[in-house]
C-alpha cells in the first residue's frame, strides 16, 4: 500500500519502521520514504510534509494538467511515477487499486512494465473530467476535449463506484458503466458487534464533522442561531476555511474541536449527528459509522446520502450546489468558487428538536420565524404580499420524514404521558423518537455491514484479472 505518513506518528507502529534513502523529486525537492507493516499489509509511505511541500506548490500545480494530458513530463511528476512503477515491478501485485486521476495516469502509462489488473474506485465526483462539477475542478481552465481522460477510464479492468448514485452519475454524465461496489466491511472495523452502542440521549452535543461551505456550513450555522439553547459541536477539518471558522467561533452555543484521530472521543459526546452537505456526496461513510453506534443522523439528500441512511429517517430535501461558478469576488473569498444555494432551515430545526426532545426550543424557534416572516411581509409592497404568502407556506412545511424511504418516522412528538405532565406544570422530555431511531439505526447498520461478504469483492477482483488475461492473449 502506498500512503502518506507523518514521521512522528510512526513511532507507534507495531514492529517499527525503516527509512529508505531520500528520494529526489526534482531539483532541491527531497522526499523521505518509510516502510512498515500495518494490519499485515506492507506499506510504503512518503513523508506527508515533504510531499505536500512539493505537490501543493503553486508552480508545481500549474504543471499538473499538462502532465495529465501528456503534454509535459515535469521532473516532480516523472520522479513520482518512476518510483511507483519501480514499486509495482518489485512487489508484483495482482491488482493495482487507486482513486484519483493522477494515479490513473501512472497506472495506464506505457512505461509501466508490470502487468496487473487496474481498478479505479470512485468516491469523489469533484475532480472528474465530466459532470456539473468538472467546471470547478482542475479542468475548468483547460480548453480540451476529455477523450484522453475518458479513454483511460474505459481501459481500466475495474471501474467501481461506492454507491448507486455514483453509478448513475458516471452513466449520465460520463457515458461510462461502473460497478456499484460498497465500501469494504473492514472500513467499519473487523467486528461490528464490538463497536460501542451508545445511549446518548443525555449527551451534550449536536455534532457536525467538517461543516465547510460545501458540507453545509450555512445550514449548521443557521440551526445554531435558531436554537441558541442547544449546544453544537463542530469538528474542524479540510473543507473549513478561516471565514467559516470565524463565524462559528462567534456563536456562544458552538464548541469547535480540532481534527480527531480517534472518533470515539467525538461519538461519546454526540447526541445526534448532522450531515447537511450541499454538494453531491458519493456515499456518506460517517452516516453508517454513527448509526452503528446508535447515534441518530439528520442529513441532506445530496448524492448517495440517502443510501447511507439505510432507509432510516431523517434525510431532508436540500438544494445542492449545481456547479455554477460564483462571480462575486467577495463571495469567492468567503465561500469558494461555486454559487451556494439558499436552503430553508425550518425542516432542519423541526427534525433536530423532534429527535432531541427539544419541544420547547422548537416552539420558541417557530414563534421567532413567524414574527420574522410577518415583519418581512409588512415591509413588502401590497402587490407582493399574496405571492410571498403562497411561497412561504410551501417552504415551511418540509421535514419530518426520511425522503424517499418507506419508513414512517418512529415514535411520536408528544406522548400522552408528557401531555399529562405538561398539564400538571411538570416538564417531561419525550425521548421515544430518539430511542426508536437509536435502535433501528444500530440494527440496520450492523445488518448492512454483515451483508457485505468478502466473496463479492473477490469475485470482482477475479473478473478484473480475467480482463487482463484476455487483453494479453489478444
Amino acid at each position: 500500500m502506498l500512503a502518506l505518513a507523518h514521521k512522528k506518528d510512526l513511532q507507534h507502529v507495531p514492529g517499527g519502521y525503516k527509512e529508505d534513502p531520500v528520494q529526489q523529486f526534482g531539483p532541491k525537492r527531497r522526499v523521505h520514504v518509510y516502510r512498515f507493516t500495518l494490519y499485515d499489509f506492507p506499506v510504503v509511505a512518503f513523508d506527508c510534509d515533504d510531499y505536500v511541500k512539493i505537490f501543493e506548490d503553486s508552480e508545481v500545480q500549474k504543471k499538473h494538467i499538462p502532465w495529465l494530458l501528456e503534454q509535459e513530463d515535469p521532473p516532480e511528476f516523472l520522479a513520482r511515477m518512476r518510483f511507483i512503477h519501480s514499486e509495482l515491478a518489485a512487489f508484483k501485485p495482482t491488482h493495482f487499486i487507486f482513486n484519483e486521476q493522477s494515479t490513473l495516469k501512472i497506472a495506464m502509462d506505457k512505461r509501466n512494465s508490470h502487468v496487473c489488473a487496474r481498478i479505479y474506485i470512485i468516491h469523489d465526483c469533484h475532480n472528474l473530467p465530466f459532470g456539473p462539477y468538472a467546471r470547478g475542478g482542475p479542468w475548468q481552465d483547460s480548453q480540451i476535449t476529455h477523450s484522453l481522460l475518458h479513454d483511460r477510464m474505459r481501459r481500466v479492468e475495474g471501474l467501481w463506484g461506492v454507491s448507486k448514485a455514483v453509478q448513475k452519475y458516471f452513466e449520465v454524465f460520463g457515458g461510462l458503466t461502473c460497478h456499484h461496489v460498497p465500501c469494504h466491511p473492514w472500513i467499519y472495523g473487523t467486528n461490528v458487534d464490538d463497536i460501542p452502542y451508545y445511549d446518548n440521549f443525555d449527551a451534550p452535543y449536536v455534532t457536525a464533522v467538517n461543516p465547510g461551505v460545501t458540507k453545509g456550513f450555512h445550514i449548521v450555522r443557521g440551526l445554531a442561531k435558531a436554537v441558541p439553547s442547544v449546544p453544537f459541536l463542530v469538528v474542524k477539518s479540510w473543507s473549513m476555511n478561516q471565514h467559516v471558522i470565524d463565524k462559528f467561533e462567534k456563536l456562544k452555543n458552538v464548541t469547535l474541536k480540532p481534527p480527531c484521530k480517534d472518533m470515539e472521543q467525538i461519538w461519546y459526546l454526540t447526541k445526534l449527528l448532522l450531515v447537511p452537505s450541499t454538494f453531491f456526496e458519493t456515499f456518506g461513510l460517517v452516516v453508517v459509522e454513527a448509526l452503528l453506534r446508535g447515534i441518530p443522523v439528520i442529513s441532506s439528500d445530496a448524492g448517495g446520502l440517502p443510501e447511507a441512511h439505510l432507509s432510516i429517517p431523517y434525510t431532508i430535501p436540500t438544494k445542492i450546489i449545481t456547479g455554477e461558478p460564483e462571480t462575486n469576488p467577495l463571495k469567492v473569498r468567503k465561500y469558494g468558487k461555486y454559487k451556494v444555494p439558499r436552503n430553508d432551515i425550518g425542516p432542519w430545526i423541526e427534525a433536530v428538536c423532534r429527535v432531541g426532545g427539544w419541544e420547547r426550543e422548537w416552539a420558541t424557534a417557530r414563534r421567532r420565524r413567524t414574527r420574522r416572516e410577518r415583519r418581512r411581509k409588512e415591509s413588502l409592497p401590497d402587490h407582493s404580499r399574496s405571492s410571498s404568502s403562497s411561497s412561504s407556506s410551501s417552504t415551511s412545511s418540509g421535514g419530518g420524514r426520511s425522503s424517499g424511504s418507506g419508513d414512517e418516522v418512529p415514535g411520536s412528538s408528544a406522548s400522552s404521558a408528557s401531555s399529562a405532565a405538561g398539564a400538571a406544570g411538570v416538564e417531561v422530555v419525550d425521548r421515544s423518537v430518539y430511542d426508536n431511531l437509536r435502535r433501528m439505526g444500530r440494527e440496520r447498520a450492523v445488518e448492512f455491514v454483515k451483508s457485505l461478504k468478502h466473496e463479492f469483492y473477490e469475485e470482482l477482483l477475479e473478473e478484473a484479472t480475467k480482463k487482463v488475461s484476455k487483453d494479453i492473449k489478444g
